[in-house]
């Protein structure tokens, strides 16, 4: 659907609620309409902050950023572009510098001996039983 049907049907639903509004007074109605106000602002918004091209070369550069790649630079520069246009919360990954095969045989390993009672789980456990012991 393009931004003028698009914001013709919403403008429909509007009046629809407005008068639903206007009939029973609900004030979850009121709030439909803001939601929905607020949804077709932010679809309206994306594809303009997601798209890197957008950013001059040298911006690029300066981030490691290279448009259609998936990478942490372009996580970064989208992070960017979206506080510029008011978001006020932005998390990132760096799913790259995770390493989850060797954490996952550490886990396994680790909960095989604690079910056969042969140690804890992880080394943290064990300073914290050996400084119970100290502590009585």
């Amino acid at each position: 659907m393009d931004r003028d049907i698009r914001r013709r049907s919403l403008d429909a639903l509007k009046k629809l609620n407005e008068f639903e509004l206007q009939q029973f007074g609900d004030p979850e109605t009121l709030t439909r309409i803001n939601q929905y106000e607020l949804a077709f602002r932010m679809q309206m918004a994306v594809p303009q902050v997601m798209d890197i091209n957008q950013e001059p070369k040298r911006m690029q550069e300066l981030y490691g950023a290279q448009p259609g790649a998936a990478s942490f630079a372009n996580n970064c520069l989208l992070a960017r572009r979206l506080v510029e246009r008011g978001v006020r919360y932005v998390q990132l990954y760096d799913w790259a510098g995770t390493r989850t095969a060797p954490v996952r045989r550490r886990h396994r390993h680790a909960s095989a001996a604690e079910v056969q009672g042969n140690r804890p789980a992880h080394r943290g456990a064990t300073r914290r039983s050996q400084s119970a012991r100290h502590a009585r």
